[in-house]
């Protein structure tokens, strides 16, 4: 499950890659961003910003991805919302790792290491009885079929395990993206 949001957001990334590139030059007239701080770190993507949105049969998968570029495959951050038992909707609203009305899952990958935050880090946190400081959390400010904008945060740990103690904070997560 883990390894469940790279997986997403990659696969993300090789559909709509071929429509990005053409739609890169709008995203950047439209002011479109994602923002935040790693550890206190200003970071920006705007090689490759974008969120998918997939409805099949009462189930809703939000995938929200920046990177330098398509091709970065060991540089991104992105998150993924689900509403698994499709009874739930995802439009407006917070969004946290602790709730289990959906799935929230984030990778942040970069110079190979991949850092992991959400539900089942988590939930792996009580089960370790590891106490997470900051949980991830996604707030949704506005979205319609368009576009999308939000903000994130959270506690990102090496691998997704909160008991080996390599923790990584992201806040001031600001992201305005196009659907792709």
């Amino acid at each position: 499950m883990k390894k469940l949001i790279g997986l997403a957001l990659i696969v993300t990334t090789l559909l709509v890659s071929c429509e990005k590139e053409k739609d890169n030059q709008r995203q950047q007239d439209d002011n479109f961003h994602f923002t935040y701080k790693a550890n206190g770190t200003q970071k920006a993507y705007t090689g490759y910003i974008g969120a998918h949105l997939d409805t099949t049969n009462g189930f809703v998968e939000l995938t929200v991805l920046g990177a330098p570029a398509a091709t970065s495959f060991d540089n991104y951050l992105g998150f993924y919302l689900s509403n698994d038992d499709g009874k739930g909707s995802i439009g407006t609203g917070q969004f946290l790792d602790t709730q289990t009305n959906y799935t929230l899952l984030s990778t942040y990958a970069v110079s190979a290491v991949e850092y992991e935050a959400g539900q089942s880090v988590a939930m792996d946190a009580v089960t370790d009885n590891v106490t997470i400081t900051n949980h991830f959390k996604v707030n949704i400010t506005s979205m319609d079929k368009t576009t999308i904008r939000g903000t994130f945060s959270g506690d990102y740990f090496v691998d997704g395990s909160a008991k080996n103690g390599a923790k990584l904070t992201i806040t001031d997560g600001d992201f305005y993206l196009k659907f792709l």
